[in-house]
């Protein structure tokens, strides 16, 4: 199931066959009207930033003739944001959201992503050459990254579920977690910090665990050249 997820943001992130089209120049900010929701999904090159607030708001700031080629919808209660066709902008493209509660984040392609203010559970999945970064106090928290792309993590989660497939980074050392589930398949890396619980930990191919804090280790499985350690 996981795989299929992830097979799907990588499809949406595909190239797109129609040419590129160049900015104007002309940068605009455009308000959105859309129904409430309560997870994103990102696909392409843009740009998204999130901050956790009693309003909800969509703003798409980007040159004014690629306006009406960047979508914003929601379905079934995740707000998918895409670009119709390849866009050059020179200042660049993003979207500005602000949601009192987010629950789960997809990015599929290159843009970046940064999400300030999270609480609650929280699951990221990420599919691409991407960067998000983190911010926030959550309950279980899971990253799923399939890629080159990286997830920097700042704040507290009772438990963290990370898997990384391929070279994909989870930089977690500023999160502060007390349980740990952590699962490397390829050349990918993962750190964080443990404070009194435990970890479980599986490495299979050339990437590398590195964990600091206070916890037990229950499990440690390495198959290859890669390493779990203690910092």
């Amino acid at each position: 199931m996981r795989l299929a997820v992830v097979a799907a943001l990588a499809a949406l992130a595909a190239p797109l066959s129609a040419a590129a089209v160049d900015g104007d120049g002309h940068v605009v900010r455009q308000r959105r009207e859309v129904p409430a929701f309560q997870g994103i999904q990102l696909a392409g090159s843009l740009d998204l930033e999130v901050k956790v607030g009693p309003a909800q708001s969509v703003v798409v700031v980007a040159d004014e003739n690629l306006q009406p080629l960047i979508v914003t919808e929601v379905r079934g209660g995740t707000l998918s944001i895409r670009n119709e066709r390849d866009l050059r902008s020179f200042r660049g493209a993003r979207v500005e959201v602000t949601v009192p509660g987010l629950e789960r984040l997809s990015l599929a392609g290159s843009g970046n992503a940064s999400v300030d203010g999270a609480h609650g559970d929280q699951e990221l999945t990420m599919a691409g050459s991407g960067h998000l970064r983190w911010t926030g106090t959550a309950g279980k928290l899971r990253v799923q990254l399939a890629g080159s792309g990286s997830a920097e993590l700042d704040g507290r989660a009772e438990r963290l579920d990370a898997a990384v497939k391929g070279s994909g980074e989870v930089l977690g050392r500023r999160l502060v977690a007390h349980d740990a589930v952590v699962q490397i398949a390829g050349s990918g890396d993962a750190e964080l910090t443990l404070s009194g619980g435990t970890l479980r930990a599986s490495v299979a191919g050339s990437g590398d665990l590195r964990w600091w804090g206070e916890g037990r280790v229950e499990q440690a499985a390495v198959a290859g050249s890669g390493r779990i350690t203690r910092g």
